[in-house]
């Protein structure tokens, strides 16, 4: 499985779509701004067909008094799968609050904690670019006390040595580029670059939908509810 580097890709579509003779119509900042969209494309079907292609792990670090930690950097827009407490031999899922009841659980926790009380969380958007995780209780110890796994962003290229972290369905990302640029000139070819794209935008929606972890396509039935309740 190869990962190509921005400087890679842009050796590729330099030599295919001969764009030494394009008179500055494509410079490499757009062509690279062509190629992150793409990137971006990709991972939209991705996370919808096959969300645990970009899961990652991290852990969060608590703060005796402290209620939010940020959310890890790269995540995909909050999706977080799990976060779990491990102190020792004290491990256990941190729940979600359910949504009809955060609020007044969020506040008798800090009238009421002690300091054996489970944590639990909820999501906060309050400050533009700086979603937060909210524990409730607050942290009552300090540590790297839990780990969350979470649903991370396609990496993005700026820089030549960065990697493109979709390695099979590198053809539809450069196609989408090459029928990007070919449709921005008119050029005669724009039309077939359209037809591969689509071509290999199909084959990798196909790849995702069949796609199953250790050939086990067995569905899990979530029982959470039951337990929960108990």
């Amino acid at each position: 499985m190869k990962f190509w580097t921005w400087t890679e890709i842009k050796a590729r579509l330099d030599k295919e779509l001969d764009l030494d003779d394009y008179d500055g119509l494509v410079d490499e900042t757009e062509l690279l701004s062509y190629t992150n969209d793409a990137i971006d494309d990709a991972e939209g079907h991705i996370l919808t067909l096959h969300e645990d292609y970009f899961l990652t792990p991290a852990d969060l670090t608590l703060v005796d008094t402290e209620s939010e930690i940020a959310f890890p950097s790269d995540i995909y827009a909050g999706k977080i799968r799990a976060i779990i407490y491990k102190n020792g031999t004290d491990v256990y899922e941190v729940k979600r609050v359910k949504s009809w009841k955060r609020f007044l659980e969020y506040r008798l926790a800090r009238t009421t904690t002690t300091n054996t009380e489970k944590y639990q969380y909820f999501l906060v958007n309050a400050t533009a670019g700086a979603p937060k995780i909210v524990l409730t209780p607050a942290a009552y110890e300090s540590g790297t006390l839990m780990e969350a796994w979470y649903i991370r962003n396609a990496n993005r290229l700026t820089t030549g040595a960065d990697k493109c972290d979709i390695p099979e369905f590198i053809q539809f990302i450069l196609w989408h580029v090459k029928a990007t640029v070919l449709g921005k000139d008119a050029h005669p070819m724009a039309a077939r670059a359209m037809e591969q794209a689509a071509y290999f935008r199909e084959h990798m929606i196909s790849t995702l939908t069949n796609m199953t972890l250790d050939n086990d396509n067995e569905i899990e039935a979530d029982l959470s509810h039951y337990r929960e309740s108990v």
